[in-house]
């Protein structure tokens, strides 16, 4: 069993629960991958008798993105607390956070270079302490 086809059936599984927990009737529920790429996968949910997507999930297992998004995350948590007129980071408009939010192109680089300042800055408050 591929990892696509293992969550794929603890996704349905989930799903299941839920409507058995809240008694809706299941009917002909049944999972299917949209595509798999190893790390990386679409599933959805359907209703056979219907064909309509009852709910859908992407993941992704890659190290390197999964190391991003947690930067990007963290970056997001610290930026929200300042709210900066001009990026603190970047010394520029839109705030780097934003470009994340609103999905523009972000470089690795650019996160990586971000992510060490807010580093650097949460250190030195740490030592104004």
């Amino acid at each position: 069993m591929t990892i696509a086809q293992q969550i794929a059936h603890d996704f349905l599984a989930s799903i299941e629960k839920v409507c058995v927990e809240n008694k809706i009737d299941i009917g002909s529920i049944e999972t299917s991958i949209i595509y798999d790429k190893g790390a990386q996968a679409g599933i959805a949910v359907k209703d056979a008798q219907a064909g309509i997507i009852i709910a859908s999930m992407n993941y992704d297992l890659d190290e390197k993105s999964l190391k991003r998004k947690k930067k990007e995350k963290e970056l997001e948590d610290y930026c929200i607390e300042r709210i900066c007129p001009i990026c603190n980071f970047k010394k520029q408009t839109p705030c780097i956070v934003n470009k994340i939010c609103n999905e523009e192109a972000v470089t690795d680089e650019e996160i990586e270079e971000a992510y060490k300042k807010m580093l650097e800055d949460k250190n030195k408050k740490c030592q104004e302490i």
